[in-house]
């Protein structure tokens, strides 16, 4: 399901905010798909963008978000 953003959180960055809220925001086994597909999602964004300091630390939230759920 794609969310229209708006403002500050419109472009590649506020996407990968967007989905790490939506995954941190729910928990529980029945919330397992939904929270990975928003990690994948962000991860997918952020694979093509630049390197700079705020990508960077997004990529190391998304790892760390993926990996607790392992």
């Amino acid at each position: 399901m794609k969310h229209k953003l708006h403002g500050s959180e419109a472009g590649p960055l506020g996407r990968v905010r967007n989905y790490l809220r939506l995954a941190r925001s729910h928990s529980g086994p029945g919330w397992r798909d939904f929270i990975v597909s928003n990690y994948d999602n962000a991860f997918d964004v952020l694979k093509d963008l630049p390197s700079s300091p705020e990508v960077e630390a997004l990529r190391v939230e998304v790892k760390l978000g993926i990996e607790k759920l392992s």
